[in-house]
């Protein structure tokens, strides 16, 4: 039964994919590290903004987002939960926002992390686009996505979205590392079981310790990151920090809507005035050596010639 809906709904989105709509609307792409606070950044920027995204329920159904989306527009298809509760980037609710990797992958090679633009395939990206193009339209908003897999896929972003712009939140490399590390554990049982996106030069680090790993894709995701800015443009480039964000988010959401106004041909539309109180997460989640190594380790990296 459940496959007939899900066939029969991929049929409804194929015909849905075929009209023509422009992209109206800049899309948003936040970048950030894993375990950097980027699905806290992105429920509240949801919450604060009206936006489309990929939710749950559409996550669901990889086959049929935009469908989805106008079945469930008039019953809080696209209102993000009151919650900031999360856990390793999954919420709770079919409304909340998800990282969209089922429906990612529909375009872009789920075995690469880093993506050359030049092999993109053009009728995947043609029908990425046409699927934003019609969320947007169907909710008459801007589409934002966050997933760790945009760090490393930026070129690829950028080159299927001409258009877009991208939030890029920063945090602590010590802290980001230690978190890493401690996720591997927590959410793996395996601290040297790889975690989230991988770095370009990801060959030469995979045989390394886990607490070497962890520093080594912090600065080197970091690096890829600076590396593809520049190339891309640093004019389609928000950056804020954690810390930042942690301690005043009414400050940095009304610079990032300022951002945008500058850049796009709208505002984006406020939904929640009142921003709510966030206290930084700053404990350490590893022991005392494990912390020291992780210090030692990305200064050591840090200070190689090539490193930004």
């Amino acid at each position: 039964m459940i496959k007939r809906i899900r066939g029969a709904l991929a049929r409804v989105e194929r015909a849905e994919l075929r009209q023509a709509r422009a992209i109206e609307h800049r899309p948003l792409f936040i970048v950030s590290l894993p375990r950097s606070g980027s699905t806290l950044f992105y429920l509240l920027l949801l919450q604060r903004f009206r936006l489309c995204y990929f939710s749950n329920l559409m996550a669901r159904l990889p086959d049929s987002p935009v469908t989805v989306g106008r079945l469930t527009r008039h019953l809080g298809g696209a209102s993000p939960p009151g919650s900031l509760a999360n856990h390793f980037g999954n919420t709770r609710g079919w409304t909340a926002p998800n990282q969209g990797w089922t429906i990612f992958n529909r375009w872009l090679p789920g075995d690469l992390d880093y993506i050359d633009p030049a092999t993109l395939d053009p009728a995947a990206v043609d029908e990425m686009r046409r699927t934003v193009a019609g969320l947007q339209h169907c909710f008459d908003a801007p589409f934002a996505s966050k997933w760790q897999r945009h760090a490393p896929r930026l070129r690829a972003l950028a080159a299927a979205f001409p258009e877009a712009l991208f939030v890029h939140l920063r945090r602590s490399a010590e802290m980001t590392a230690q978190s890493i590390l401690a996720g591997r554990r927590e959410f793996l049982g395996d601290e040297r079981a790889w975690l989230s996106a991988r770095p370009r030069n990801y060959a030469t680090i995979r045989d390394m310790s886990p607490v070497e790993q962890v520093c080594e894709q912090v600065c080197g995701l970091e690096r890829d990151i600076a590396e593809d800015r520049r190339l891309i443009g640093e004019d389609r480039f928000f950056t804020t920090t954690y810390e930042d964000v942690c301690a005043n988010p009414e400050s940095v959401l009304t610079a990032l809507a300022a951002w945008y106004r500058a850049r796009a041909a709208g505002s984006l539309e406020v939904r929640l005035v009142e921003m709510p109180r966030l206290e930084q997460r700053s404990a350490r989640k590893v022991s005392a050596e494990d912390w020291e190594q992780i210090s030692r380790c990305i200064e050591a990296i840090r200070s190689r010639p090539h490193s930004a």
